[in-house]
């Protein structure tokens, strides 16, 4: 029975590997068929064709009057039927030209959070710019002082130093938890006399938790904490009306205030099967 086993475990293994293989070749062989002849990246609806039927990526069209391919004018009829095989075949994924390797029906996650794909560091004094993969090692050695590393679901006390509820200000901090970088942003509102605090998360390559984020202030007997759902971060400011965000009216910050002018909280990231 061991034996029957292994040889069932060792044949789908098998199979997952020539499955992998055919889907590559299949990708493969249409690649130059469904290729944009401006980004040279793979045909990505909305199309644009000129009369010819030569098609366009949507980011494309912009650049170019007339088809780089025959010299003709685009037309106002858009190929559905193209449109319609391009979402049901399988895609290399956009960022292939940075090194990912990864082959995937459209319709999923891949490329949102691919490891391959480029971010900045969000710290106020810093330019750094490369693959997501690698922010996580920039953080913990460039700025190691002002990343805050948890170890499973461990707390760590955030202290802001010289904050001051009548000055608008704001700022990015680091986290590192669960092999994932997470940016908390904290704005001190003066216009709507308001703390907002948020979290996104970076994300490195697919993955099957959802990530939630837990502040906590205190002071003697009175506390305030909320539980908020972290996105993936898309690079913008966040909204102080949106779901994941976290906010302290100005009347109680005072509160949670020492005569030091630190204001001092604790954040905890969990995470729960998706």
């Amino acid at each position: 029975h061991h034996y029957n086993l292994i040889f069932d475990v060792s044949t789908i293994l098998f199979q997952d590997r020539l499955d992998q293989d055919v889907l590559k070749l299949i990708v493969d062989a249409l690649n130059e068929t469904i290729q944009c002849p401006v980004c040279l990246g793979t045909l990505r609806p909305p199309l644009t064709q000129c009369s010819s039927g030569h098609a366009l990526c949507p980011d494309c069209k912009p650049q170019i009057n007339i088809c780089p391919t025959c010299r003709k004018d685009f037309i106002e009829t858009k190929p559905v039927v193209l449109q319609q095989l391009l979402d049901a075949l399988p895609r290399m994924c956009l960022f292939r030209t940075l090194g990912c390797p990864e082959v995937f029906i459209p319709g999923g996650t891949h490329e949102t959070l691919c490891s391959y794909r480029t971010v900045d560091c969000k710290l106020l004094d810093c330019e750094w710019s490369g693959q997501a993969k690698k922010l996580e090692s920039h953080l913990t050695v460039v700025h190691n002082d002002r990343t805050v590393v948890l170890e499973d679901e461990t707390a760590s006390e955030i202290v802001w130093r010289n904050f001051n509820n009548t000055e608008d200000s704001f700022k990015y901090i680091p986290f590192v938890a669960y092999g994932q970088v997470f940016w908390e942003y904290i704005h001190m509102n003066v216009e709507v006399q308001k703390l907002c605090i948020s979290f996104t998360r970076v994300g490195n390559g697919h993955t099957t938790f959802k990530y939630f984020a837990i502040i906590s202030f205190k002071h003697n007997i009175i506390g305030y904490t909320y539980t908020i759902k972290v996105p993936i971060d898309n690079n913008k400011f966040v909204d102080f009306y949106e779901e994941h965000c976290m906010t302290v009216p100005g009347d109680m910050l005072p509160r949670f205030v020492n005569q030091e002018s630190l204001l001092v909280y604790s954040v905890q990231i969990i995470r729960e099967d998706d």
